[in-house]
């Protein structure tokens, strides 16, 4: 859905309207969101989701783990739309560290959150995945540590390359790759060979794939319109890469 933020923050389009763009580029499985998504509407969102023959791959849940006087209500609001999750049948749900505080004690804090998210993603049956989305979500020396000390395969990364500041970009993808289950490919403008002007999106995808990663590619194209092109050249260049994705 980030692909058309956009028109949906607008109000140009809605979840149908997405929904009707998706299946008439062919997907067959979409991210949602929180914010496009509201839980007393899942019902209508599972028979928009029917009706189009979509499956929902994902939703992407926004959180801020490191408000210090907020960590219980954070908490719960990841752990309502995991429910969603798994009641739509999503098998990934996008979290957050949060971005507010890096000091110890927002360390500490989002460690303790992330490991009641972890077991609820557990008893659930859903992968929450943290996303690389500034903060202590980028820092790989602070999230890799927590990981580990969960042991938890319900809880993972999910690379966004575009959020990943281009200095030292290389080297925190390649330590944030054993550990990733998600993908978001984020593109902004593309050359004439038909690659990304900003992110080596070919370079990750091929480093992701040589280590065994076969989750979800969600695109997140965030350059200028037309939504559509830019999402299509973004199939383009994952499918010149990785030819099989094209079935």
């Amino acid at each position: 859905m980030a692909s058309y933020h956009d028109p949906l923050v607008s109000g140009r389009m809605d979840l149908a309207g997405f929904l009707d763009e998706a299946a008439a580029l062919g997907f067959r499985t979409v991210e949602l969101c929180d914010r496009t998504l509201s839980l007393d509407a899942l019902d209508t969102a599972r028979r928009l989701l029917d009706q189009r023959d979509l499956s929902l791959g994902s939703i992407a849940i926004r959180n801020d783990f490191t408000l210090c006087d907020q960590a219980d209500r954070q908490v719960d609001h990841v752990l309502s739309w995991l429910e969603a999750a798994e009641r739509l049948g999503a098998p990934v749900a996008r979290v957050w560290t949060g971005v507010t505080h890096t000091d110890a004690a927002a360390r500490e804090q989002v460690a303790a959150c992330l490991h009641r998210v972890a077991k609820a993603a557990e008893a659930l049956g859903v992968t929450a995945v943290v996303e690389t989305h500034g903060g202590l979500s980028n820092d790989p020396g602070y999230l890799v540590p927590v990981l580990r000390d969960l042991g938890r395969s319900s809880l993972g990364v999910c690379v966004d390359f575009g959020n990943i500041p281009a200095d030292g970009r290389d080297a925190v993808v390649t330590e944030f790759v054993p550990y990733t289950s998600h993908v978001h490919v984020k593109t902004y403008a593309f050359d004439h060979s038909g690659r990304d002007t900003t992110v080596d999106v070919a370079r990750y995808v091929t480093e992701l794939h040589a280590a065994g990663f076969d989750g979800f590619w969600v695109i997140e194209y965030e350059g200028e319109p037309s939504h559509r092109q830019g999402v299509l050249r973004t199939v383009d260049l994952l499918t010149a890469t990785l030819p099989w994705l094209r079935t």
